[in-house]
């Protein structure tokens, strides 16, 4: 196959197939609102399992969940906001419950006492 027939065919194959010429900061905005909704997704799943566990497990009807995941969402906001930080919110788990939650690598431990 010469050059000629190599280039016509690698036309027919884009043939239909749209070329977009991004610019890196427009790349970086894809990869951030990605980022953001793989983020959101993952949250909004962990909420889901919360809330099957306090129906299934804690007997948390309706109303009792949908309050429970605002107030936790609240939480998360003031997070958000500065108002509070994880660090703080360890700190009054371990010293008013006596529980931690540690993150290690790939295991996420929790330690009573």
């Amino acid at each position: 196959m010469n050059r000629q027939q190599r280039r016509k065919q690698q036309r027919q194959q884009l043939k239909g197939e749209k070329v977009v010429n991004l610019k890196a900061k427009d790349v970086q905005l894809i990869q951030q609102q990605a980022e953001k909704k793989a983020i959101n997704d993952v949250f909004a799943l962990c909420l889901n399992v919360v809330a099957l566990n306090l129906h299934d497990k804690l007997g948390f009807g309706t109303k009792r969940t949908r309050e429970f995941i605002i107030k936790l969402l609240n939480q998360f906001e003031c997070i958000g906001d500065n108002y509070l930080n994880f660090g703080d919110v360890r700190k009054i788990i371990k010293d008013e419950m006596g529980i931690e939650i540690e993150s290690t690598g790939d295991k996420i431990t929790v330690i009573t006492k």
